[in-house]
């Protein structure tokens, strides 16, 4: 990690210590030194004589983060290395360095933002046949109509199900667009709605014939020039042997984008304005940098104006998506309830209930990743 004109000393060695006291808290490792030297501190995890040794420290231009594998550490890594599979070796090595290091790391962090960015990254590739939703592509006040923004979230998802390999490719002014070719009914399927429901087919017509009018792409340029790239460049929805195609040209940015959250299906659809908020809401508070989540359920609940069993059922929606989102492994199973007036109530995520979700409940905290590691290691 390279230093910047911005690097803070006095916040560096504050992220030591709290590296430090993360090890002892959430691990069983005890051998955790921290070394002054002429350049600055060292944090070492175990001796430097075992089979994994984890040195953490900064040289006059970066800060480094090493990580020693000896003996028995190595064994199952050695053979792609001594087969000559030199790709999957070094694949194979960065994966266990990434897990590795996840286990000692206080994440929320900004030395730790680096090691968060590959994790998002390497958990979307495990899950790849999972439903990926995020808004950290998009900016506040760009989302003018939910369920616009919504229905572009439900075809990111969607085209990242398509095969790419073959897929034609257009080229404008350097920018690069995907051409995709699909059965319109195998997008209603992907968000579940029944292909012979003709007034909600006749709704995806209309919204594919509109998808090439969404906002466009603008690149500044370093001599304050511009250029304006559709995100859509072209779509049409045709009839093909008595069947409904879809034709779109998707531009590389949107495209290739990587989200950093994997969410359940439920997210694949809404059934209507408040289930699209509800989703949206908590979609946004989840696709976020930090590993710390922010749910602001009253201020949500008060904007909405609902009756009372509508404000019930809509808990019991929040409970079952929050839910969902644990089972996939993207959240921690603990949450915190925090009151209007300060207090905080910290339960596990099947002991949430209506009644915990009181009106005296200001907002919810939810966490990423298990940070029960003791037992692995």
């Amino acid at each position: 990690m390279e230093k910047t004109d911005s690097f803070n000393f006095e916040e560096f060695d504050q992220f030591l210590l709290d590296f430090r006291r993360h090890t002892l808290d959430f691990t069983r490792t005890r051998n955790v030194k921290l070394i002054k030297n002429s350049r600055g501190l060292i944090l070492g995890i175990n001796k430097r004589s075992n089979t994994r040794y984890f040195r953490l420290y900064e040289t006059l231009s970066t800060i480094r983060f090493e990580l020693e594998l000896k003996k028995s550490a190595l064994e199952h890594l050695q053979t792609s290395f001594f087969t000559s599979q030199f790709n999957f070796f070094e694949s194979q090595l960065t994966q266990f360095y990434f897990q590795y290091a996840k286990l000692f790391f206080p994440l929320d962090n900004y030395f730790g933002s680096w090691l968060m960015d590959f994790l998002r990254k390497y958990s979307q590739n495990e899950h790849d046949n999972k439903l990926v939703l995020a808004t950290e592509y998009f900016k506040d006040n760009e989302i003018q109509d939910h369920k616009k923004f919504y229905h572009l979230l439900q075809f990111l998802n969607f085209i990242k199900t398509l095969n790419n390999e073959d897929c034609p490719q257009y080229f404008l002014e350097g920018r690069r667009y995907f051409i995709q070719n699909f059965p319109l009914k195998d997008f209603m399927n992907f968000i579940g709605i029944p292909v012979k429901k003709q007034n909600q087919r006749l709704k995806i017509l209309e919204y594919f014939r509109q998808l090439h009018k969404l906002d466009p792409i603008i690149e500044q340029l370093e001599d304050s020039t511009f250029r304006i790239f559709v995100t859509f460049l072209y779509s049409s929805v045709y009839k093909k042997s008595n069947r409904w195609v879809v034709r779109v040209y998707v531009i590389e940015d949107l495209y290739q984008y990587s989200y950093p959250i994997v969410l359940s299906k439920s997210f694949r659809n809404y059934n209507n304005q408040t289930d699209c908020l509800l989703k949206l809401k908590l979609i946004k508070a989840i696709s976020v940098k930090s590993t710390k989540k922010i749910l602001h359920l009253s201020e949500f609940i008060e904007q909405l104006k609902l009756s009372s069993n509508q404000i019930v059922k809509v808990k019991q929606d929040l409970i079952f998506l929050i839910r969902e989102v644990f089972q996939e492994g993207t959240i921690h199973s603990t949450i915190q309830l925090v009151n209007k007036n300060g207090n905080i109530q910290q339960l596990e995520q099947d002991q949430l209930s209506i009644r915990n979700l009181h009106r005296r409940i200001k907002y919810l905290i939810l966490y990423d990743y298990e940070r029960s590691h003791k037992n692995m290691l």
